[in-house]
């Protein structure tokens, strides 16, 4: 999205917390990169437990207060600026910064989630109200995480706008076919490919679930390996559960791959197991490169999958996940239609979603 904008004209600057994150190196060189703190610091201290554990960790809160200092001093510095639309992209994230510092026509809030989903007690919709009188436009990936958006704070209303996220349907394809599918995808030509991407995080992304319905799979004498590409808190745990199961054969993690985009190629089947999303961005890589799509039923599917046209939706619970897969083991005819079935355009214009941000981002209006 930051390199459409350059593309046309503007200049973006980036405002960071700390330098270091693993996406870092993929944003576009004009854009200004901008880190509030020079190191993360702090956890050491606030993990600690116990007395003694806290005093042998003093020094890490000493530099943790020396970079909420910088913090501090250089946000500051933002409030002599002066811009025309002011972003924060993260839905449960504090508004506080562009609040606070930033002088900008437009103010902007991202929300990238379904709020039923991830604000259970409702700490997040409060926040929101809280502060929704200096909040210009909250952009909304999906019709459904809109919905949630309102009918937690309706007061925002008229300021609420779906704008699904941008694809590169054509960067998504040359990536395919930059190189190989991961060695370990390649070694099992003889039997069907399943294919997750998520964050390994079982709080969201099912992933001990995903594990279960695996050695359901299994014990069902069918045909399969899943692959899973990502990383993240809980992968030694989903680890240890893969040889508790006795799916070591079956369930495959190959880590965060920079270029995921082969090892959809070479996939079967793409499969989202996850209790929650905004709007599945796997489903879209996936119907982009032409695969067959099982989902559980999340935030937005029925925006992208119509059920057994070009997707199979199931309910969001283990034993029908497995069922729903299972189906499409068995029934080679039924994945391959759904593999060769349409997208919606709607969610693939990417021309007409940044028409869209540029009306809605025009200060003259």
């Amino acid at each position: 999205m930051m390199q459409a904008f350059i593309a046309e004209g503007w200049d973006v600057t980036l405002v960071l917390t700390v330098p270091g994150g693993n996406m870092e190196h993929l944003i576009p060189q004009a854009v200004k990169v901008k880190y509030l703190r020079n190191q993360q610091a702090g956890h050491a201290f606030f993990s600690a437990r116990g007395m003694l554990a806290k005093l042998t960790n003093l020094s890490d809160l000493t530099f943790y207060i020396q970079q909420r200092w910088t913090q501090f001093t250089r946000q500051r510095r933002y409030r002599t600026k002066t811009y025309d639309v002011a972003v924060a992209l993260l839905t449960g994230m504090s508004t506080a910064f562009i609040r606070n510092h930033i002088r900008a026509t437009k103010k902007v809030l991202w929300i990238r989630n379904d709020l039923k989903g991830i604000d259970k007690n409702g700490v997040i919709a409060a926040n929101i109200a809280k502060v929704a009188h200096q909040i210009d436009l909250f952009i909304c990936v999906s019709q459904t995480a809109k919905n949630s958006l309102v009918e937690a704070v309706p007061a925002i209303n008229d300021k609420a706008h779906v704008v699904y996220n941008l694809l590169f349907p054509d960067e998504m394809k040359a990536l395919a076919d930059v190189c190989n599918a991961p060695p370990r995808m390649a070694q099992v030509a003889d039997s069907v490919k399943i294919l997750t991407v998520c964050r390994l995080s079982d709080t969201s992304k099912a992933i001990y679930r995903m594990a279960r319905v695996c050695q359901y799979l299994k014990n069902k004498g069918l045909n399969f390996t899943w692959f899973v590409i990502g990383d993240g808190p809980d992968r030694e745990e989903l680890q240890r559960l893969i040889q508790t199961l006795d799916i070591s054969s079956h369930l495959i993690l190959l880590g965060r791959l920079e270029n995921p985009f082969p090892a959809y190629k070479a996939a079967d089947i793409v499969a989202v197991v996850s209790y929650y999303e905004g709007l599945c961005g796997i489903v879209n890589e996936a119907k982009i490169l032409g695969k067959a799509v099982v989902a559980a039923e999340v935030s937005g599917i029925h925006e992208q999958l119509i059920h057994e046209q070009t997707g199979l939706i199931c309910e969001n619970e283990e034993g029908a996940i497995g069922a729903a897969i299972e189906r499409l083991l068995i029934d080679s005819k039924l994945r391959n239609a759904l593999a060769e079935s349409d997208y919606s355009q709607v969610i693939v214009d990417d021309a007409a979603k940044m028409q869209r941000l540029f009306n809605l981002f025009d200060v003259s209006k």
